[in-house]
């Protein structure tokens, strides 16, 4: 649904006004039973600046002042105290990925990179993030909507939430280069999966005109996505599931570790079911068994299999017995 009244946003975006997040707003004055002087006060503001807000184009009332201003301080407002309300309370909840998540944006802010974590829906993503970002003021965080998924509106609303002024003459893309240009802050666009080819294309050009690190997150399918496009796919610093346990993450790791190591010195096992288990088994063997090992059992493994004609994973297991024996 695309709220009523944006679209006059294209000619006036500083003076419309966001039906959406004052619907937002006006619902939770509602709900904590606020006069307009508790609410302005809560937005560092006055009661009349509430009121002008509500009435902003009904008649002849125009709001007056900074609305640019006024609109970053209720959205910061609304999720700080909706992460309080509600998804707070889900934090030690079973499946919930807060511990992944925030280890994924550390990395992605460490390292400076375009990255993307996606995941099932339902997980807690959407809550991580915004914890993720209320511990960090000065990260920016973006929900995606299905009226900000264009390229346009994307460029508006991240302004918004960075707070981002223009200079004279100054498009938002270009004041949003300017301000982020070689800057350490995160940002994170959430339900990126919803996103337009242009808003990728604008994310990823954005990326390599500033360098500023930006988390996209969003269901599996933004990984289809990105992957239509090979330019696209490869800015990618890191792509991963970020709703999955320690657990599963690192029994991913040895898969794709095992695989590697079969790809370059076991070649004629790399399908086999049976070599990639007995190889999976040797890298989870304690003392000795990482990766190295592993690429030393296979190695053998091969040269076994050029002498004597035999099923790979037995091949494996000689490899075993033999290196042991020499070891002994």
């Amino acid at each position: 649904m695309n709220p009523t009244g944006k679209a006059a946003a294209a000619n006036d975006s500083e003076q419309a006004r966001n039906d959406e997040l004052a619907s937002r707003l006006f619902d939770f004055q509602k709900r904590h039973e606020l006069s307009d002087d508790q609410l302005g006060k809560k937005l560092g503001n006055s009661g009349t600046y509430v009121s002008r807000y509500r009435n902003h184009r009904q008649g002849n009332a125009v709001f007056t002042g900074d609305l640019f201003k006024f609109e970053s301080a209720v959205l910061e407002l609304l999720t700080k105290e909706e992460l309080m309300e509600g998804d707070a309370t889900r934090l030690s909840s079973e499946g919930f990925c807060v511990h992944a998540t925030h280890r994924f944006l550390d990395f992605v802010t460490v390292n400076r990179m375009l990255s993307v974590g996606h995941g099932p829906a339902g997980k807690g993503k959407t809550c991580a993030a915004r914890l993720h970002t209320a511990k960090h003021s000065r990260n920016v965080y973006l929900h995606l909507w299905d009226w900000t998924a264009g390229r346009d509106r994307l460029i508006s609303a991240l302004a918004s939430a960075a707070r981002v002024r223009r200079a004279n003459g100054e498009s938002y893309a270009e004041a949003l280069v300017r301000t982020f240009r070689d800057s350490e802050r995160l940002i994170v666009i959430d339900n990126f999966q919803r996103a337009t080819e242009r808003s990728r294309k604008f994310l990823v050009d954005f990326y390599d005109a500033t360098r500023t690190p930006i988390a996209l997150i969003g269901n599996p399918e933004i990984v289809t996505q990105f992957r239509k496009n090979d330019q696209h796919f490869s800015r990618l610093g890191r792509c991963c599931d970020i709703t999955k346990t320690e657990a599963e993450m690192l029994a991913d790791t040895n898969k794709r570790t095992v695989f590697t190591l079969l790809e370059t010195n076991f070649p004629a096992a790399l399908n086999d079911k049976e070599a990639q288990s007995r190889a999976l088994e040797v890298l989870r063997t304690p003392h000795g068994g990482a990766s190295r090992t592993v690429r030393s059992v296979l190695r053998l493994a091969e040269c076994i299999t050029r002498s004597e004609p035999m099923n790979p994973a037995d091949a494996i297991r000689l490899a075993e017995t033999q290196l042991a024996r020499e070891a002994a």
